[in-house]
């Protein structure tokens, strides 16, 4: 596809006798930032940024330090609109309505909204061979400044768009932008992106990195497109493909069949997330590469049933499972459909679990030690164990390979324990990512000098999902009366904690928490 042009000429030029004394100044990284902030044109800075790799990486916002930093990352979500009405869209100020629109949100910071469709129409009837490029110049600018930080993109439209999928967009998407590791699309959209650009589909099986692709449900998308669908000559077992649909497309119609069925000849998904054990019994037990499951079991269903072992299951190494019910045997069920070993006591290749479920304490002490004596090789194991009374000695023994775990249904007591842990251990003698607890209505005090020691251990402390700040040695504590200045802060030795709390070197567990949580 041929390159968009984004400016006339692509460097500054420099020349005459100090030249190269003017490029020793660009190399300054201080008088760099000076430099800078007096060039607010967007061409300018673009146009800067070619001078010096600093200006490149300062502009586009490539993070200094840390590259895993848990602030860095931006999602960038992409729907082409029927009608955008300006009561449904709060995140800018709209003066109409407006029709046949792409919106461009880059997590809720920064938004752009692509609104050229009339034009676009009109210069193709006038000459289907226009050069339309002109129309995505300034959408261009606004995606380069993010092209650093920018890692995952979500792609759906509305039915009875008439905005087009253009080569234009999809060149600037899955062409310029460098740093994309994952890209999600409804239903519609990933039918369309495949029918009408192919090559690309196949480019993400090709690259050192493979991107992944994540085909999910969503409203505006029930599943009925999927009778469309040709996986076998779209996808390879190269690509990574991750299903996430919603209960809809369990439902089967005459029109439609069922979409769980029509996806389901596809069998190398790496991660199938959101549906119930009946669905992986009916339609997904014979899928050869699943490594990742998630299940649920909704209020409306019965228990989850014994199915038997699951062959597709047996090199699956991170399993979650959410109980919507006060149901108690659920847990056991989905945990005996995974295969043993070949001497058929030990699961060894299921490492990671997280359980969402509430049940009795009687059922918590069953969970454990069914855990310990089935699961060899866990490294991380978030389950609702908060009842029993135990030291937290006792877990990193039981699982040696332990590194991350969340102790749910947690009572004050136990809440004591994992504090007094998390204070004494040694991170030398004692690996640990993460530790982390939830339970309702804790009205727990964390004390500043217990905080002080385990920030000293862990980067991330979170607690009820906002980030805890230290100044001068004291908890930094922000005013949450609406009658008050909401910047005013005070400096406190005690911090109260609600209902959870995380601390972490891992910015995936915290976004997996704040997802289960």
């Amino acid at each position: 596809m041929e390159d968009l042009r984004l400016l006339e000429r692509n460097k500054l030029d420099i020349t005459g006798d100090n030249a190269s004394l003017i490029l020793d100044v660009f190399l300054e990284s201080n008088l760099c930032s000076k430099i800078t902030s007096y060039i607010p044109n967007q061409i300018d800075r673009v146009s800067l940024s070619h001078t010096c790799s600093y200006f490149y990486n300062m502009i586009y916002g490539k993070p200094p330090g840390n590259r895993n930093s848990v602030f860095l990352k931006l999602h960038l979500e992409v729907k082409l609109y029927k009608e955008l009405k300006k009561e449904d869209f709060r995140a800018v100020y709209l003066i109409e309505d407006l029709k046949n629109v792409i919106v461009f949100n880059l997590s809720d910071i920064n938004i752009f909204i692509w609104d050229r469709y009339k034009e676009y129409k009109e210069m193709k009837e006038k000459n289907v061979n226009a050069d339309t490029r002109v129309l995505f110049k300034k959408l261009q600018l606004w995606l380069m400044e993010h092209n650093q930080l920018i890692s995952h993109i979500t792609l759906s439209y509305e039915i009875g768009c008439k905005v087009d999928i253009y080569a234009e967009l999809i060149c600037l998407l899955f062409e310029k932008l460098h740093n994309v590791a994952k890209v999600t699309f409804n239903g519609n959209m990933f039918y369309a992106i495949a029918t009408s650009y192919p090559d690309i589909v196949r480019k993400f099986s090709m690259n050192e990195k493979k991107i992944i692709i994540e085909i999910r449900g969503d409203k505006d998308d029930r599943g009925g497109i999927t009778r469309r669908y040709r996986l076998l000559e779209w996808l390879t077992p190269d690509h990574h493909v991750e299903f996430s649909p919603t209960s809809y497309w369990s439902i089967s119609s005459q029109n439609f069949g069922n979409p769980l069925r029509n996806m389901s000849v596809y069998k190398s998904f790496k991660m199938i997330s959101n549906v119930r054990m009946c669905d992986v019994d009916m339609y997904f037990r014979d899928q050869e590469q699943l490594n990742e499951i998630s299940l649920l079991c909704p209020s409306y269903e019965p228990p989850v049933s014994k199915f038997g072992l699951i062959e597709s299951f047996k090199n699956v190494s991170i399993l979650t499972f959410t109980c919507y019910h006060h149901y108690e045997t659920c847990s056991f069920n989905v945990l005996s459909s995974f295969p043993m070993n070949a001497r058929g006591d030990k699961n060894d290749n299921l490492k990671k679990i997280y359980i969402i479920s509430d049940i009795s304490v009687k059922k918590q002490n069953e969970l454990l030690d069914f855990l310990t004596m089935k699961f060899t090789n866990i490294e991380t194991l978030w389950v609702p164990i908060g009842s029993l009374f135990f030291g937290m000695d006792f877990l990193f023994k039981s699982f040696n390979r332990l590194t991350s775990i969340c102790i749910s249904q947690i009572s004050r007591e136990q809440m004591r324990n994992v504090i007094t842990f998390a204070v004494t251990f040694s991170q030398k003698d004692q690996y640990v990512k993460t530790i982390a607890v939830h339970g309702n209505q804790l009205g727990y005090r964390m004390m500043i000098a217990d905080a002080l020691e385990i920030k000293k251990k862990f980067k991330y402390l979170f607690c009820d999902h906002e980030e805890v700040e230290f100044q001068d040695d004291k908890f930094k504590l922000y005013c949450r009366d609406e009658f008050i200045n909401p910047r005013f802060l005070f400096l406190k030795n005690e911090k109260h904690i609600r209902c959870c709390f995380i601390m972490t070197n891992s910015v995936s567990d915290i976004e997996k928490f704040k997802k289960l949580y």
